[in-house]
């Protein structure tokens, strides 16, 4: 039954099959399993005593894992919202961004013109988040 259920919310197989609906329910099962995630991270950290010296490790653990879970579930309300106001553009959409899992390239790029569109540096993006991950693996 339970593989049946997530059988159902599964990437679409082909473009065909990549309409906004499936889209949606795909991009909902990935926030689940990133909900799930987080719930079993947070369960450490409140039974964590603050005076643990694994407390500021399990703390930044829980925080990484909500923030996978809000990014997640944020795709699927988007696409959502798309949907109800423009559906033909949400099917046009879902059909993208199946296409860009399928070919499996581009994300870099995408993530690079994102942010120079918007007139930040995308070089000093990448150097700062190299910085803060290697502060963060001193601590």
């Amino acid at each position: 039954m339970t593989e049946n259920v997530l059988k159902t919310i599964a990437r679409p197989e082909s473009e065909e099959e990549a309409t906004a609906d499936r889209m949606i329910l795909h991009s909902a099962r990935i926030a689940s399993f990133a909900q799930a995630e987080a719930e079993e991270v947070g369960k450490v950290f409140f039974a964590s005593d603050l005076d643990d010296p694994e407390h500021r490790a399990r703390t930044r653990a829980w925080v990484d894992a909500i923030s996978r879970y809000i990014t997640a579930v944020q795709v699927p309300m988007l696409l959502d919202a798309i949907q109800k106001r423009d559906p033909e553009h949400a099917e046009k959409l879902a059909r993208k961004l199946w296409w860009d899992v399928e070919m499996g390239d581009g994300f870099d790029e995408a993530l690079w013109e994102l942010y120079e569109s918007r007139g930040i540096d995308p070089e000093a993006i990448a150097t700062a988040v190299a910085a803060h991950r290697a502060q963060r693996a001193q601590r």
